[in-house]
């Protein structure tokens, strides 16, 4: 990747290869550090039934001061809107600037390695290594039904209302 005077000025979208909810980035990522909900060193709850989460974002969202360059706009909108995947709006992206695209199966497990709970464990043989299953990729179908569910609210709770 080299200076291209092009590109200034220009809007790019910046995301990768793979489209993943939160919960499917999180989810691996942990699996990767060796922490799963099985050993219970890994949670994850639902945003609308953890009161703790509502009462943080409450609370933070009515402080007089600077909640923009203080808690990173800590509240329960930005919370939801983040933890789904956003659309594209068809403009030019990084393979536009010649940056060459990677999967996380090909970076994360070398990222997330110092990380790793038992990385100074040493395993009597491979077999022993637990094995991460790759995350599932969200196709636009899916996505979409992701945010008709979001639109419904809490409602989307309800078991065989949604």
């Amino acid at each position: 990747m080299g200076y291209d005077p092009a590109a200034i000025g220009e809007t790019y979208e910046a995301g990768g290869p793979q489209r993943l909810t939160r919960h499917e980035l999180l989810t691996y990522m942990y699996a990767l550090t060796t922490r799963t909900k099985e050993t219970g060193t890994f949670k994850i709850t639902e945003l609308m039934m953890d009161p703790a989460t509502m009462v943080r974002a409450f609370i933070i969202g009515k402080f007089p001061f600077g909640t923009v360059n203080t808690f990173h706009q800590y509240n329960l909108d930005r919370l939801e809107r983040d933890s789904i995947s956003d659309m594209s709006e068809g403009l030019p992206d990084l393979t536009d600037l010649g940056v060459k695209m990677h999967t996380l199966e090909d970076k994360m497990p070398w990222e997330l390695a110092p990380f790793d709970k038992y990385s100074y464990y040493h395993y009597e043989g491979p077999e022993e290594k637990p094995v991460v299953p790759p995350p599932t990729v969200v196709t636009m179908d899916v996505e979409r039904k992701l945010h008709q569910k979001r639109g419904l609210g809490p409602i989307a709770l309800v078991p065989g209302l949604a």
